[in-house]
């Protein structure tokens, strides 16, 4: 900060809850240089006002900014921002956090962190600056405001998404779509503080270079491209339409507070909500991890006020901590894996949390890898939890359910499907699964972690959206063995028989003999094909969205089966002799490893057979079979 600046920040009341206000001094060219106010206000009379939410850039390259005729410097991206939001007769006021907060006091920037959800709430209009035009910006959000037009022929009379995009003049042009993933690429939509900064605001407009977008306009054009990966709505795609289900995978990672806003501004959310929500977020400040969502958490006072003389470390173990002892439940472990997190992973600087404990959720998970939804699964059972804490140990009773036997991995998606058939198979096709169901229904249902999108519920093996994608499943899987799988279609219209039938027979490279079409079916994959026959194209129909939702849920996982014969999905850093341990309480099968007299915690997993209880429930008396474990 310039000596000059002691000069521009006066002390704040803080029992009066004084905030600063910006005053942007009106230039009819963009080229001048920006002139600014500073005023103190209670931000109960603060009048009106705007909120800017930006990311700050590169810290190291500043310029500088008169304020009442002293200079202070601001990063480069914030000074274009002032240039496109300043007037060219009025002046405008507005709150920013890099010239409102005295960012070199940290008892002040403390104070103000609590004050800023209250800021955001009470601003006129949060306006999003997302950068200066470039990449076919102009197109991206002129398009994105015709797919938003979309949306309401959906709800009101049906019309699938799918079909009304066929409806706009060049909507899948490759031009169009490369021009939406680079708007969706840019910084601000992995900024931590914008998902508070969005859930509050009564009204929102994207600002890039001189287009502006509504944020209601926004929203519709999310939903109309992340319904595309329905099961529901992927079919009216063609097949080679990748740019929409890319974009809108893409989307999905990371952009869910689009809908969240809605239900955010009715219900607060507790702490551990808001984390799982921000995972795939950046901040330079690891710390406000937890304070850049705090003012939105309806247990905040449950973790005191926040605190930047405190050690990231030690606000990470605290937060896990309080959380842990307060919900009396290990949920919080199935949040918990090892790794050191790096820049390739969406995080703006390296963070090495490998000082932490391994059971302490580092709460950074990119976009690389597919989060499972703890919500969905129940491996703890409702067991009661037993658990203590040491200094640097959480010390649990699990139960060790198994152990991981061979893990498989590769570079390439084709190369590593083929080695997971060839391994999940490897028993052969006619050895049941453990739990006795058909080895063919366990891997395909592993290839989904028996879920088909997040937000939705389990499978249901009695559902006719099961049967559509196992059907897809049948069809595709030769395509992963053989090099002759593409005969399929043609095999479809020569023999007469279902395309998922051809599938199986092309995987098994036999006849049905003597079997009809559906004992045959029931024999490799279960009775879950009741109108075998009603669909002969079924396979092909259920293709794209089956592939959409087998490539989501595999992102960053590796494949792996294990010592009793069951098959799993979990982080690329497991290795064979891993423990599968099931923790009362904790939803997700937990990898662990072995460190002398202590488990570190690996990760968490998916195994078919163990998501329901069924570890805990291995013998007769469940507090008997429970085993101390001392996590570190």
């Amino acid at each position: 900060m310039e000596p000059t600046a002691q000069h521009i920040y006066g002390p704040l009341n803080q029992d009066a809850k004084e905030i600063r206000l910006l005053t942007i001094h009106p230039s009819p060219n963009q080229d001048d240089p920006v002139r600014c106010a500073l005023r103190r206000t209670p931000l109960s009379s603060a009048g009106v006002y705007k909120a800017l939410s930006y990311v700050w850039g590169n810290p190291t390259s500043t310029t500088r900014l008169s304020v009442d005729g002293a200079e202070m410097r601001i990063t480069t991206n914030l000074d274009i921002a002032l240039r496109y939001i300043r007037d060219t007769t009025e002046a405008q006021v507005f709150w920013i956090d890099g010239i409102c907060i005295n960012q070199a006091d940290m008892s002040e920037r403390c104070e103000q962190v609590l004050l800023m959800a209250g800021i955001f709430q009470q601003a006129e209009r949060v306006v999003a600056w997302l950068g200066e035009e470039k990449e076919d910006s102009a197109l991206a959000m002129d398009m994105l405001s015709k797919f938003a037009g979309v949306w309401p022929a959906y709800i009101h009379q049906g019309v699938n998404p799918g079909q009304g995009l066929n409806g706009i003049p060049n909507a899948f042009e490759s031009t169009v779509w490369t021009a939406i993933r680079q708007i969706f690429s840019r910084a601000w939509w992995m900024r931590l503080w914008v998902y508070q900064e969005v859930m509050l605001a009564r009204s929102i407009t994207l600002l890039c270079g001189q287009v502006s977008l509504d944020w209601e306009e926004l929203a519709n054009a999310y939903r109309v491209l992340t319904s595309l990966l329905s099961p529901h709505n992927a079919h009216h795609l063609g097949i080679l339409d990748t740019g929409p289900v890319v974009v809108a995978m893409e989307m999905s990672n990371w952009t869910s507070f689009v809908v969240d806003r809605a239900w955010g501004i009715q219900t607060q959310p507790g702490m551990l909500h808001l984390l799982r929500s921000c995972v795939v977020r950046q901040s330079t400040d690891p710390r406000d991890r937890f304070y850049a969502v705090l003012g939105l958490a309806n247990d905040a006072r449950d973790f005191g006020k926040p605190s930047y003389t405190s050690s990231a470390e030690g606000v990470y173990e605290d937060f896990a901590r309080k959380i842990i002892h307060r919900d009396q439940s290990l949920v919080l472990l199935s949040y918990a894996r090892s790794g050191v997190i790096t820049p390739e992973e969406g995080i703006l600087c390296h963070l090495d949390f490998s000082v932490l404990p391994s059971w302490t959720p580092h709460w950074h998970w990119g976009t690389k890898t597919f989060r499972f939804d703890p919500t969905l699964y129940k491996a703890g059972a409702s067991v009661q939890p037993d658990f203590h804490f040491e200094p640097g140990i959480l010390s649990v009773s699990g139960v060790t359910a198994d152990v991981v036997r061979q893990v498989v991995t590769g570079p390439y998606l084709s190369e590593r499907k083929r080695h997971w058939v060839n391994v999940a198979m490897a028993p052969g096709l006619s050895t049941p699964y453990p739990t006795g169901i058909p080895r063919l229904q366990a891997f395909f249902r592993t290839t989904l972690a028996d879920c088909v999108a997040p937000g939705m519920p389990r499978l249901d093996t009695s559902s006719v959206e099961f049967a559509n994608l196992a059907a897809a499943f049948l069809l595709l899987l030769p395509f992963h063995l053989y090099d002759d799988g593409k005969v399929l279609f043609e095999m479809v219209e020569e023999e007469g028989k279902p395309d998922y039938v051809l599938g199986l027979l092309n995987l098994l490279r036999q006849e049905p003999g003597s079997m009809t079409t559906q004992q045959f079916l029931n024999v490799y994959f279960g009775s879950i094909f009741p109108d075998s026959e009603a669909d002969p194209h079924r396979g092909r129909h259920n293709a794209k969205s089956y592939s959409i939702a087998e490539a989501r849920t595999t992102r960053g996982r590796c494949f792996f089966t294990t010592e009793n014969g069951y098959m799993g999905l979990a982080s690329s850093n497991i290795q064979s002799g891993d423990g599968i341990y099931v923790i009362p309480s904790c939803p997700l099968p937990m990898i662990l490893r072995r460190d002398g007299d202590c488990l570190h915690v690996v990760g968490e997993c998916f195994v078919l057979g163990l998501m329901d209880g069924e570890g805990l429930s291995m013998g007769s008396d469940v507090r008997r079979s429970l085993q101390k474990l001392k996590l570190q």
